[in-house]
């Protein structure tokens, strides 16, 4: 049912792509930074990346589906005297992202919040590999370089449902460049 939901969701939006009715803009962005966890002995800090198309609704809502790639640091554990290198993990997230801000603005800085939703397929050494949804919140900065280019900054934070309750949380710091079609 989540997979189902997810995915048409996803094709509602890319289908947006098509429409000539489309006048607000359009991005298309890299990022990367750290993904730091939160709480948790079993990893460290590690890094994030990925793409992600941004689709102006409205100017100052704007759709976000994105695919990111989560690595965990590896981390040491004492277990009776003995220390244990224990694997961090991957994880890679198809997901979309509702923006809200002044998403239409030429130039200048402006301030956003991004609230997402994920499926997390998740691999680690020693474990089953599963799939888990996630949810992620936090604040962003964007910086417009002119109509078309922007620079920006933005701090999640990702928390990631686990099977018998609780959640992986971790903390993505991330900078990233996008570029505007439609202005």
């Amino acid at each position: 049912m989540k997979k189902c939901f997810f995915w048409s969701v996803f094709v509602f939006v890319m289908g947006g792509l098509c429409s000539p009715a489309v006048a607000l803009p359009v991005g298309i962005g890299a990022f990367a930074g750290l993904n730091m966890p939160i709480v948790q002995d079993d990893a460290g800090t590690g890094s994030l990346y990925g793409a992600r198309v941004r689709l102006a609704v409205i100017p100052f809502l704007a759709v976000e589906p994105t695919l990111t790639f989560f690595n965990q640091g590896d981390a040491t554990t004492e277990v009776r005297g003995e220390e244990y290198e224990l694997d961090g993990g991957k994880s890679t997230a198809l997901g979309v992202n509702v923006i809200m801000g002044s998403v239409g603005t030429p130039v200048g800085l402006r301030f956003y919040n991004v609230i997402g939703i994920a499926s997390h397929a998740m691999k680690q050494e020693g474990t089953e590999d599963e799939s888990r949804l996630a949810v992620s919140i936090g604040p962003g900065l964007e910086a417009k370089l002119g109509t078309q280019l922007a620079l920006n900054v933005e701090t999640r934070l990702h928390m990631i449902s686990l099977e018998g309750g609780g959640a992986r949380k971790n903390l993505g710091l991330t900078g990233g460049l996008m570029y505007y079609v439609g202005h």
